[in-house]
């Protein structure tokens, strides 16, 4: 086994068991390598040299310029050098392009430890009490949660059917009540809580009749969900069951119904920042990869603070009639047939 110093952040490379050297490592050295890996990536992306449009407008000038020579030796030396520029410009980007690809395997190298440690962690999270979720809601920043009582607010109707899935902030479920109906899906706990809170914002005809409780996901009706809502859990699953459930709200949503959620951005850096042990390890191209390999089509991305929150935006394929609202984040819903 070939040890290297941690300092250099190519450690893992030449590694046969990457496992067990990332194992004996502190996690913390683990990050910061994986944080720089990162970050020279980022910086690559402002490594490209294009030349060839100023290369050649100057060409076309000294061939213009020949035809008022009788010796174009010199033209002629200044044309060649164009071209040898413009081929080592070339040869260069070959090689930045290979440079690039390295880069991106010492990344993956990363990647696989990272993402075998959020299966260690995620037994940890299942444990979680409704007192910790809660906690762990709170810890959003505050744009965060005035973006999400405006979104629940202007996302509720009576015409619209919603769920909220790991009800953690009462306030932001008290927002979804004008939802017919509204659901809420998580521990016993939780559904206490949120009874609780609903009841003191509005009253207990609102908890008790107009909003419907459920343990399981998979008790929610298939096929008839305008807006699913799911925030300050999925962040904190590895992909597998992240996929396990979106399996289940994608059955659950009509055509044309939104899933609104947070998870762990790590192609931004204040995300990578929350990897080892937090949150898991998750980006952008991932979470889009699997929910579009499921069926859903992306809608957006929305960054707070830097990337330290992230809430993707997906749907389910197809089309409602159209009802105008002015609602920034539903744009078409339809009216719920006659039973």
């Amino acid at each position: 086994m070939f040890m290297m110093d941690a300092t250099h952040i190519d450690f893992l490379e030449r590694e046969t068991d990457k496992r067990a050297v990332a194992d004996i490592r502190d996690i913390k050295d683990l990050l910061d390598s994986f944080v720089r890996l990162y970050e020279i990536k980022r910086r690559i992306e402002r490594y490209n040299i294009n030349i060839d449009e100023s290369a050649e407008h100057i060409k076309n000038q000294i061939v213009h310029q020949k035809r008022h020579f009788l010796n174009t030796s010199s033209h002629d030396n200044l044309l060649d050098s164009i071209d040898n520029l413009q081929q080592s410009i070339s040869n260069y980007q070959v090689k930045l392009k290979e440079h690039k690809k390295y880069i991106e395997n010492r990344i993956r190298e990363f990647e696989i430890i990272f993402l075998q440690k959020d299966y260690l962690e995620f037994e940890f999270h299942l444990k979680s009490t409704a007192e910790d979720l809660i906690e762990r809601r709170s810890e959003l920043s505050s744009n965060v949660k005035d973006y999400l009582l405006t979104l629940g607010q202007e996302s509720s109707g009576w015409q619209l059917s919603a769920a909220d899935i790991n009800p953690t902030d009462g306030g932001f479920t008290s927002s979804l009540v004008a939802n017919e109906p509204l659901y809420i899906v998580g521990k016993q706990e939780l559904l206490d809580y949120t009874t609780k809170s609903i009841t003191e914002k509005h009253n207990a005809f609102y908890a008790e009749r107009r909003v419907r409780k459920y343990l399981d996901l998979n008790d929610l009706p298939n096929n008839g969900l305008w807006n699913i809502f799911c925030f300050s859990k999925y962040e904190y699953y590895p992909l597998d069951p992240f996929k396990d459930e979106a399996i289940i709200i994608y059955n659950k949503l009509v055509p044309g119904g939104k899933f609104f959620f947070t998870y762990n951005n790590c192609e931004l850096k204040p995300g990578l920042e929350f990897c080892g042990g937090f949150r898991a390890y998750q980006t952008e191209s991932l979470v889009k990869g699997m929910l579009y390999g499921l069926g859903f089509d992306f809608v957006k991305n929305i960054e707070f603070n830097n990337g330290a929150h992230t809430i993707m935006v997906v749907k389910k394929p197809g089309s409602m009639a159209s009802i105008k609202r002015s609602v920034p984040d539903i744009s078409i819903v339809r009216k719920l047939n006659d039973e």
